[in-house]
């Protein structure tokens, strides 16, 4: 049996109806809601109980009567707040025979990436980071990322703008949640090769790579057992005309929630000529991802 308090689905069988399960068993206390609050326990002598007790007037002082207007006002601003409130209520019916039933199981909320902006920063379930900083221009919009993560976040810098007409190379980031048809499952390492190889496709169309050197590793301190996170670093060169930058630079975390079994995904990726304000942003960010 669960010893987790909480609004359950009424086990006799009302549309709709949620019953209190106060860790131990089932209680009179029903709503129409499942995120109502906790209600209050009634003590023994709670008129919700049904024990009703009505003051007798002291014999020296008159009994104090209201208007019909006024108790019939009282009486219509009680009703509002009834209807307006949230529908908690004692019932009169016997509690449900036979063994006591196990509450079901609370639904998990699934895993996406979104845009936080008190931080300001990306969140997606435990996983949380700030965005990067200047001079990175950073999206609070989803979009597809290169990485394969659908509706995720990106930020960019025009390192060479129209390096030829209407082309810019580019600096960029991105923070999302990977699709399952991406992930391996139970093995990280596998699915960061997937993630590689997304990278190295999309945004270098028609680019060779030359001579691409990666290394992965076990990512420590960001996350709490039993979730995972692996860091994969490393560089690559190419040629492509009227471009000065002839190497990038790229780097990516994969976190494994064993949860959900979600895979999230942060990358950057800079040209070796990238302004020094946007290597050490790119640095930076690193320092702000946690999954705790």
């Amino acid at each position: 049996m669960t010893d987790r308090p909480g609004w359950y689905a009424d086990p006799s069988g009302r549309n709709e109806t949620y019953r209190w399960w106060d860790g131990a068993a089932w209680t009179r206390w029903l709503s129409e809601d499942e995120d109502a609050p906790t209600p209050d326990q009634p003590g023994p002598s709670d008129p919700a109980r049904g024990d009703v007790f009505v003051a007798e007037p002291d014999q020296d002082q008159p009994a104090i009567r209201l208007p019909l207007a006024i108790g019939i006002t009282i009486v219509a601003v009680a009703l509002a707040i009834i209807l307006l409130g949230v529908s908690v209520s004692l019932t009169e019916d016997q509690l449900p025979a036979g063994p006591a039933i196990d509450p079901p199981a609370k639904k998990d909320q699934p895993v996406v990436a979104l845009y936080d902006q008190t931080v300001p920063g990306y969140v997606a379930g435990t996983v949380k980071m700030k965005l990067p900083g200047a001079p990175y221009d950073c999206s609070d919009y989803a979009t597809t990322l290169r990485s394969g993560a659908p509706d995720g976040f990106r930020c960019d810098f025009a390192v060479h703008e129209d390096y030829r007409p209407k082309y810019s190379w580019m600096a960029d980031t991105g923070f999302g949640v990977l699709p399952d048809t991406m992930v391996v499952p139970d093995d990280l390492k596998a699915t960061c090769q997937k993630v590689l190889n997304q990278l190295g496709t999309n945004g270098y169309e028609g680019v060779k790579l030359l001579n691409p050197k990666f290394k992965a590793e076990p990512l420590t301190g960001i996350t709490n057992p039993p979730d995972e996170a692996m860091k994969v670093t490393g560089t690559f060169g190419y040629r492509v005309p009227n471009l000065p930058s002839t190497s990038g630079n790229l780097e990516f975390v994969v976190i494994k929630l064993k949860d959900s079994g979600k895979h999230v995904v942060f990358y950057v990726d800079y040209p070796n000529d990238a302004p020094r304000e946007i290597v050490a942003a790119s640095k930076a960010v690193f320092e702000t991802l946690t999954a705790r």
